[in-house]
């Protein structure tokens, strides 16, 4: 896994909610390089392309950039300029229960180190010994183990090992009808080498199954936007934060902004909700 090269000031994520970023002034970072786009290329071509376009992205049709801006703009430019990791699992790929990425931060994002496995388990570098080359894809759903203890009925702790399956709890968002969200959706998870989030705020839904919701735990905070086209994730280091990751911000900072941002994207197009007009003034509002 490639290490963090970019020191360079982080652009809060409420500035793409209002369109002010300038992506002139980044264009010189090589990372951004690939197929020799520049960032502000990526910028205006995904002001106008649809997360639909991008269900079959990794695929070798879809290999030059000007296929698909959102594709890269949201690979090569988001997670760099906002310190914010992302993945989306397109529609097809929840249809067939595969829930394959279209496109993950494989550079960025690290295991947390607060949990039990990363402490014991991991390189310097973070990367857990079970994931260690190309099948650690970064932030992105996985089977991982994870060691628990377990108090008995006589009090005593044993220790267990978990294996959490990060598919399954996108299934559950995939199925989710727009019904109970309180019920249907856990309060408590445990998602890509990060136990114990804690769901924080409002669930917003619609009556199609379209939400948006958040947790935090462990210094670490992660959205979660399902709509027509897949599910898009957010995942940030907040202000508390120690280790290999930039601190970006709290999560009831970050969470109202990338709320902001979504609204602008749905207005724009490239994200695509199934609700009616009751449901569009309650989820965006």
């Amino acid at each position: 896994m490639a290490e963090a090269k970019t020191k360079h000031k982080l652009i809060d994520v409420g500035k793409f909610a209002a369109s002010e970023a300038d992506g002139e002034q980044y264009a010189d970072l090589k990372n951004y390089a690939t197929l020799g786009e520049t960032v502000s290329a990526c910028f205006d071509g995904a002001e106008d392309t649809p997360f639909s376009t991008i269900a079959h992205a990794n695929n070798a049709a879809w290999n030059a950039v000007e296929a698909n801006m959102q594709y890269w703009f949201f690979k090569l430019c988001f997670t760099q300029l906002t310190g914010i990791s992302t993945f989306f699992v397109p529609q097809d790929a929840i249809a067939n229960k595969s829930y394959a990425v279209s496109f993950c931060d494989n550079q960025l994002y690290r295991v947390n180190m607060k949990c039990y496995n990363a402490k014991k388990e991991t390189d310097p570098n973070g990367v857990p010994t079970a994931y260690q080359g190309s099948s650690f894809l970064g932030f992105a759903p996985h089977w991982w183990t994870m060691v628990k203890t377990k108090t008995n009925e006589d009090l005593t702790e044993t220790q267990e090992i978990n294996t959490i399956k990060d598919p399954e709890f996108l299934k559950i968002l995939g199925d989710f009808d727009g019904k109970d969200a309180n019920k249907k959706l856990p309060k408590k998870f445990d998602f890509c080498f990060n136990e114990g989030y804690m769901r924080k705020g409002q669930v917003l839904t619609s009556t199609d199954g379209d939400l948006m919701f958040g947790a935090a735990n462990n210094d670490e905070c992660i959205y979660f936007v399902k709509g027509a086209y897949g599910i898009l994730v957010f995942n940030w280091a907040d202000a508390s934060y120690k280790g290999d990751r930039r601190n970006v911000g709290s999560y009831n900072s970050v969470s109202a902004k990338l709320h902001t941002y979504v609204t602008r994207l749905v207005e724009n197009g490239n994200i695509k909700f199934l609700f009616d007009k009751d449901d569009q003034k309650e989820m965006l509002s």
